[in-house]
């Protein structure tokens, strides 16, 4: 585990099954890739991370207890340093209400449409646009990004 990495997380909560019932919806039911609801992006060696969750961006400690996956994202030093900054300049920032819609409206309709709120963002969103500070490039806009597709594009 290092700065810059990216944590997958499950959870059973009621959201957390209700994003993956979405996800289902892109990436198919029963799909491995759905299993994760949730990430954020690591800041230290021993389980630091930033995530977003309602109602703002926050510095989080990985449990012991807790079900993810920690991906490698094999970026250079530099650039797991400007994944990391990017990500702590979003504390405090809003959580992406409107983003969800945005994504649900994608998910139900196939819709390109985006919309948000400035400031704003997912957790999803928050680690993809984190993680482009260095070699990954997305072919959809990196803040409507779900779980899900981050763990298709790397092969979790």
């Amino acid at each position: 585990m290092q700065p810059g990495d990216l944590a997958l997380v499950h959870s059973n909560s009621w959201t957390g099954r209700i994003i993956r019932l979405g996800q289902s919806l892109k990436c198919g039911f029963g799909s491995p890739y759905s299993y994760f609801n949730h990430c954020s992006i690591v800041t230290d060696p021993f389980g630091a991370t930033i995530e977003a969750v309602a109602p703002r961006i926050r510095r989080w400690q990985l449990q012991q207890d807790e079900d993810f996956v920690i991906v490698d994202v094999g970026a250079s030093a530099e650039d797991r340093a400007q994944i990391v900054r990017f990500a702590e300049s979003c504390l405090n920032e809003g959580y992406g209400y409107l983003s969800i819609a945005c994504i649900s409206l994608r998910l139900l309709t196939g819709s390109r449409l985006m919309f948000g709120t400035q400031r704003t963002i997912t957790c999803s969103g928050m680690a993809a646009e984190a993680l482009t500070r260095s070699w990954p490039i997305f072919r959809v806009e990196p803040s409507t990004l779900m779980p899900s597709e981050l763990a298709e594009f790397f092969h979790v």
